[in-house]
């Protein structure tokens, strides 16, 4: 049976993986609660610094209504430990639909609206909103989403759980994407062009031909093709332009 809190590192061009460390940080075992009850890890992201040239690995552990944040350094010999990250600012999607991603050294987290709207109707945060929590600095902050995403159940154009299956989160070169799946009419991509101003620009549009709710973009390539992966993991490529 796997440990609650396993979780491995593969270096895709040796084969060689590293297992990470079971326990918790010394300031989470510490903590009331976790002699009898371990968390489960919710989410979890591995990124490189550029400036530095090292990597870390971070964890979101749900200890009973509280998510966690643990980091780790992580190299050849791990010999390092986890420690105790401040809390994301506001719930994270922890699905698996493509609801993390990292880019340039920051994991950015597609931030959860749905889940408390529908048991005390009020909105945590802005539809759209994303997490980010900075591995060099690691510190987070919270992006604000494409405007159009805002306004998208004002417009009556989706319910809030409609909306909440519809974004996912996407790498392109370098650039956070916000995906916005609208089927059956089209698939939305949007480009943070300026994270200091949070302005987005939409790209790209996918035929409604391949939209399904299940479908999620992995990645845009230079030349605009978008590699996408549906839930039972078959792999296609598409270009918006031609449609092939």
């Amino acid at each position: 049976m796997l440990h609650p809190l396993c979780l491995w590192v593969l270096n895709p061009a040796t084969g060689v993986t590293v297992a990470l460390p079971k326990n918790h940080s010394d300031e989470i075992a510490a903590g009331r609660g976790m002699m009898m009850y371990h968390g489960k890890v919710e989410s979890n992201a591995f990124g490189e610094i550029s400036s530095t040239g090292v990597y870390k690995a971070l964890r979101i552990i749900r200890f009973y209504q509280r998510q966690l944040c643990e980091v780790i350094a992580v190299d050849g010999n791990n010999q390092d430990m986890w420690r105790k990250m401040q809390g994301p600012p506001a719930t994270i999607c922890c699905s698996k639909q493509m609801r993390c991603v990292v880019v340039d050294g920051v994991v950015y987290f597609m931030m959860e609206f749905y889940t408390t709207y529908f048991e005390i109707v009020v909105l945590p945060v802005e539809p759209g909103s994303i997490a980010s929590f900075n591995l060099e600095t690691e510190k987070w902050m919270t992006v604000q989403g494409p405007e159009v995403v805002h306004r998208h159940v004002q417009d009556g154009d989706s319910t809030y759980s409609e909306l909440n299956l519809q974004l996912s989160l996407a790498d392109s070169g370098g650039c956070l994407v916000t995906v916005h799946n609208i089927p059956p009419i089209r698939m939305d991509l949007w480009f943070l062009t300026d994270s200091e101003t949070g302005m987005w620009v939409k790209k790209f549009s996918l035929p409604s031909q391949i939209i399904m709710v299940t479908v999620h973009p992995l990645l845009v390539l230079d030349d605009g093709r978008v590699y996408t992966r549906s839930v039972n993991k078959e792999f296609r490529s598409e270009d918006p332009r031609t449609g092939v």
